[in-house]
């Protein structure tokens, strides 16, 4: 499963397109396919695809070598003709034949042979991905034959980069074809000449712009890129005689290359301005993210390797500790449940999660230390009648199914899957017809109890509520501290505390910290009460 979790690193901001003739296989591979791919376009033959190919760019094209209308050796010749670089699949049942020769004759990346096994799948897609991804990296400084030497700049430390962000390029250019791009770059450099002295200086790719600026003039372009932002924040576009206007963000970047290993400049270069583009698309329309004085230095990373050593270590002693929290009845204060927490001890020290989970969820040991934790807790609460909570990240579904894996520690502590309550944290996946939220009504179905955290942090789809119908809303009590200063949000609490009863699901106050929290709970209707003002963590019930 490291390897699925490895690939969607990689295309989560990739297009697909994939041709099939065969219904269900078709809807099969495409169920598949987006759960990695930013856009899977689907096609019954190559004509269809074909035109499909015609209105857009994909990042790789998947296809079935024997269609109607147009078979897939006719159209991987006609879109090669088109672009002789772009990355193409064969997905086909025929083992020889002309058919299966003159497609390897056309240059394609990879074969996979019907029925197809996924671990080779996972390979092929993989490799070929990876290729896509370093042009797409590549493409930020050696696609214009005018590019300046940006990592020369940097090592001398003259300038700083800044980058400007068409948004919501991908839809505009969907809905009125690519050739919109070459309109929207003209009008974004003729915009970028006005705070740049050398225009030669721009780099583009799609909806990104890079362009360099003097490190002592960089507070004077900071501070004009801002006030057009507050003054004008739009841009207006004439594409065939038609106005358009669009919004553009902006980013600035700058780090020490000094500290730099002299092989990794161009790395480390090109890893900021990447992360720096995707929080730039995370934001939102005119959004403005600085990352300046980044420090790249050696002892950062090897405060990181600590901590994730400091995790292993815990793993291989067995120093991997499950901590409970009591939830109580907010009124008689009576305990309903537990929840369930990591901590790591450290030469007698016990860790708190924030030091540890992120750089092992990053290195992929996340999951050893939720089954470590699920399967002490386990047999821990085996010895009572109360619920208990469990934190379900990313990382628990890696080497087997969640459902199978908590039905086997049910089966062997001899614990009802009602007593299971599985703490999920909201994220854009979570939306109706996903794979996460069936998954999470599978679960339900078998008895499961599901808790949605962290309720009025994140936007959550009303469909998507609706649909899941959780047994439990976590609200945190920083949004109850709001509700005391703000009339208006303490209203709209109260009216969703108020269907939560219609429609059944209980309602917990976390972090709970002292007693006016608590009193204010109790006034707002609140069912339970968490926090360490009730109780802090403990490895013992």
């Amino acid at each position: 499963m490291g390897q699925e979790r490895e690939l969607k690193n990689i295309t989560q901001h990739l297009s697909l397109l994939y041709a099939e003739d065969d219904y269900a296989t078709q809807q099969e591979f495409a169920k598949i396919f987006k759960l990695f791919f930013k856009e899977v376009v689907t096609a019954d033959n190559g004509k269809a695809a074909l035109e499909a190919y015609k209105k857009q760019t994909f990042d790789l094209v998947v296809t079935d070598l024997t269609m109607p209308v147009m078979d897939g050796v006719t159209m991987i010749k006609k879109i090669l003709t088109q672009n002789p670089s772009q990355h193409i699949i064969v997905i086909t049942a025929h083992n020889t034949g002309e058919e299966l020769k003159d497609s390897i004759e056309h240059h394609i990346d990879g074969i996979l042979m019907k029925p197809v096994d996924m671990d080779r799948l996972l390979q092929l897609f993989l490799k070929v991905c990876h290729s896509i991804d370093l042009e797409h990296k590549e493409s930020y400084i050696s696609k214009q034959s005018h590019t300046y030497d940006i990592v020369s700049s940097f090592e001398k430390e003259t300038h700083i980069v800044s980058i400007a962000v068409i948004d919501a390029f991908d839809e505009i250019v969907k809905e009125f074809g690519y050739e919109t791009n070459n309109a929207l770059r003209k009008a974004v450099e003729h915009h970028l000449a006005t705070f740049i002295i050398d225009e030669a200086n721009c780099l583009w790719n799609n909806d990104v712009f890079i362009f360099l600026v003097k490190r002592e003039e960089s507070k004077n372009v900071f501070s004009a890129l801002q006030q057009w932002l507050e003054t004008h924040k739009t841009l207006s576009v004439p594409i065939n005689n038609l106005p358009f206007t669009i919004t553009l963000s902006y980013g600035m970047i700058d780090f020490n290359a000094q500290n730099c290993d002299v092989e990794c400049k161009q790395d480390h270069l090109f890893f900021h301005i990447n992360s720096t583009v995707s929080e730039i698309q995370r934001s939102g329309r005119n959004s403005f993210i600085v990352n300046m004085d980044i420090d790249t230095c050696r002892t950062f990373k090897e405060s990181a390797l600590k901590r994730l050593n400091s995790a292993v270590s815990a793993l291989k002693e067995g120093k991997v500790i499950p901590y409970y929290q009591a939830s109580v009845d907010i009124n008689t204060q009576e305990i309903v449940s537990y929840e369930v927490f990591a901590r790591i001890e450290e030469k007698g020290q016990i860790i708190l999660p924030e030091l540890f989970i992120a750089p092992s969820q990053k290195a992929g040991v996340l999951q050893a230390i939720s089954e470590a934790i699920f399967e002490q807790s386990y047999a821990k609460m085996a010895t009572t009648n109360f619920s208990f909570h469990l934190n379900i990240t990313d990382a628990v579904n890696r080497e087997t199914t969640i459902e199978s894996y908590l039905q086997s520690l049910n089966s062997r502590y001899n614990i009802p899957n009602e007593r299971v309550i599985l703490n999920i944290t909201n994220t854009p996946s979570l939306k109706p017809d996903s794979a996460i939220l069936n998954r999470l009504l599978h679960l339900k179905e078998m008895g499961y109890k599901i808790a949605l955290k962290e309720f009025g942090k994140e936007a959550i789809r009303i469909d998507t509520l609706s649909l899941l119908k959780p047994d439990f809303i976590k609200f945190d009590q920083e949004l109850i501290q709001k509700g005391l200063l703000n009339s208006a949000l303490r209203e709209i609490i109260i009216s969703i505390l108020e269907y939560t009863k219609r429609a059944h699901i209980k309602s917990i106050l976390v972090g709970i910290e002292n007693e006016a929290i608590l009193k204010e709970g109790r006034e707002l209707g609140f069912d339970y009460a968490q926090g360490y003002y009730i109780g802090v963590p403990k490895d013992t019930l």
